[in-house]
């Protein structure tokens, strides 16, 4: 299996389960900011990695969960 042949249904499962996490990463993020974490920290930037990889992760699911057809690839049977 690949995730061509996850439902849409499947992918917002996916993605709903994981929004927590990303907001969490995110306050955490802000967390570290607001109390001066230095940017050249090992922590800050493990966290700063880990909500940009969730986040990634989310949109891809959320495109494939569109019933429009934005999260699937085109096929040309022109060929």
């Amino acid at each position: 299996m690949d995730s061509d042949e996850l439902t849409a249904r499947q992918a917002e499962s996916m993605r709903n389960a994981l929004i927590p996490h990303v907001r969490y990463l995110y306050k955490l993020q802000t967390r570290m900011e607001k109390t001066g974490f230095p940017a050249s920290d090992e922590l800050f930037q493990a966290t700063r990695r880990a909500y940009d990889a969730v986040q990634d992760l989310c949109m891809k699911l959320h495109y494939l969960s569109c019933k429009s057809g934005v999260g699937t690839k085109t096929r040309n049977d022109s060929t």
